[in-house]
């Protein structure tokens, strides 16, 4: 639901593919604030971080070549390519097994990563969390 959210804000917010956080999100595109405690925490505890709130494509491009390089910015579908790449919401800790994170990306899609996974490829993007 948090992906879907995020993109609904984003089509109706053209040019901003990131709110300034959760709250600009509620009610509107996230009716219930359960949504943001993973099943595993205490009901109430915000379980869920947005790394680059209030972000746009341009900010979203520079991350990308300051991570991960300058190659594919020139390609046809890089749009696509970035947003499937970078990080936009993370679990702020372990939810239920304690083994991994699950990570929603630009483009909307959810993986769940153990810790070894999750710190190669987000760890990275992680020191430009603002």
């Amino acid at each position: 639901l948090l992906g879907l959210s995020f993109k609904m804000f984003e089509n109706e917010n053209a040019g901003e593919y990131s709110p300034a956080g959760f709250i600009h999100l509620y009610p509107e595109y996230i009716p219930e604030l359960a949504v943001l405690t993973c099943p595993g925490d205490e009901i109430g505890t915000l379980s869920f971080t947005v790394l680059y709130p209030a972000s746009n494509h341009d900010f979203w491009e520079q991350l990308y070549a300051a991570v991960e390089g300058p190659a594919r910015l020139g390609e046809p579908g890089r749009k696509d390519f970035i947003l499937a790449h970078i990080p936009w919401v993370i679990e702020s800790g372990h939810c239920i097994d304690g083994l991994g994170r699950h990570v929603l990306f630009g483009d909307g899609h959810v993986e769940y990563m153990d810790d070894e996974e999750y710190e190669q490829r987000i760890g990275p993007y992680l020191k430009y969390a603002y």
